[in-house]
């Protein structure tokens, strides 16, 4: 008897699941941006050579080299980031791998990025490196608009490694560098896609990708992850966590262009030479 109740229960459960990736499902997905802004930076990050910036950055003869042999990659990266940006998710364990080998490319592609960011400040051209910098930071944002919990936790890095390179240039900005700069993270911060959107995407993928109707048990661990969707993804950091140093970082980086602001109105531009 408690057998047969047990499985009338699963049974219900498993019903119950149904009719909610049911509805989950046809709820109506936006359609992709043609062209997408994604598509674009992948295929960007495609062409740019593996390297390690910590050893470039010292060494002025191989950063320069490095920016010269592809003169047009920030312009391109700008021009990809002006565009609608969307992960284009598939809700499958195989296309989470895929997206897995994505999120390298973007991280290789940030730090060609801040290789021109960097090339240009070490040529005393502050204000091109606050164009390169800020384009990375976009970079992340751009490249993990509509993903899932992965995506963000990806994306999130890359614009936390820029603010903190970031924060470090300010006191070399003018007046007018550090205002566009200002304006710039306040819109990006304004722009960031709510936590709760990427919570909802990955409890769909959830549903469709952990094969919940084959038995009780799997059933039940769906159950129990629903809750917080996610945080497997790290062992270090959840995505809640991470999202409040996101916004941490932000406000951090624009009070201190606002302090350098109020610091420097009556200065001589410092960028300037």
């Amino acid at each position: 008897m408690k057998r047969s109740a047990r499985w009338v229960g699963g049974g219900l459960l498993l019903g119950l699941l149904a009719l909610v990736s049911a509805a989950l499902w046809n709820r109506r997905t936006p359609p992709m941006p043609n062209p997408n802004g994604y598509d674009r930076l992948l295929a960007l990050a495609a062409t740019v050579p593996v390297f390690e910036l910590d050893r470039v950055k010292t060494n002025q003869a191989r950063l320069a080299e490095l920016v010269q042999s592809q003169p047009r990659l920030l312009e391109d990266v700008l021009a990809a980031n002006q565009l609608p940006s969307l992960v284009p998710v598939q809700y499958s364990r195989e296309d989470l791998k895929g997206r897995m080998n994505a999120a390298g490319d973007l991280r290789r592609l940030e730090k060609a990025i801040l290789a021109r960011a960097i090339f240009a400040e070490s040529e005393q051209r502050p204000a091109d490196g606050v164009t390169a910098r800020l384009a990375g930071i976009e970079l992340g944002q751009k490249g993990s608009r509509g993903g899932l919990m992965v995506d963000f936790m990806v994306g999130s890095a890359i614009q936390m490694y820029g603010l903190a390179g970031f924060s470090n240039q300010v006191r070399n900005l003018d007046f007018e560098t550090c205002q566009r700069a200002l304006n710039s993270l306040r819109a990006l911060r304004e722009a960031q896609e709510p936590l709760s959107q990427f919570e909802k995407r990955e409890r769909r993928w959830m549903l469709w990708s952990s094969g919940w109707w084959r038995d009780l048990d799997t059933t039940r661990e769906l159950i129990a992850s629903w809750k917080r969707p996610g945080e497997s993804v790290s062992l270090f950091v959840t995505p809640a966590g991470r999202h409040r140093d996101l916004q941490k970082a932000y406000r951090e980086t624009e009070a201190a262009l606002e302090a350098r602001l109020s610091a420097g109105e009556s200065e001589e531009p410092s960028g300037k030479r």
